[in-house]
C-alpha cells in the first residue's frame, strides 16, 4: 500500500503492479509540490496493528499523548521502533 501512495505522490499519474494490487492511470490532482513526495503520516498507538504500520511505513508518527512514553522504546514483538527521535518525526 505504501508503494501505491508513494507512486501517486511522485507525479500526476501512477502505474503500479504488485502482489495484491494493480493500479493503472491513477490521477494525483493536484500533483504534489513536495519532493520527493508527501510524507506518510500514521496516527495511533495500538501495539497489535498501528505500531507495526508505523515501524514499516510511516515517515511521521502522530502519537497520542497517552502513548508518548512509547516513542523511546521498542515496539511490539518483532517490530523495532526508532529510539532516535530524528529517525522518524513524531507529532
Amino acid at each position: 500500500m505504501r508503494e501505491i501512495l508513494a507512486c501517486s505522490f511522485r507525479g500526476p499519474r501512477c502505474e503500479f503492479a504488485g502482489e495484491r494490487f494493480v493500479v493503472r492511470d491513477l490521477p494525483n490532482l493536484p500533483p504534489t509540490v513536495q519532493r520527493p513526495g508527501r510524507p506518510i503520516h500514521v496516527g495511533g498507538a495500538g501495539e497489535r496493528y498501528t505500531l507495526p504500520l508505523v515501524a514499516r511505513h510511516a515517515d511521521v508518527w502522530n502519537c497520542p499523548t497517552y502513548a508518548l512514553a512509547r516513542r523511546r522504546f521498542a515496539g511490539p514483538a518483532g517490530v523495532s521502533m526508532p529510539a532516535d527521535p530524528s529517525a522518524r518525526r513524531t507529532t
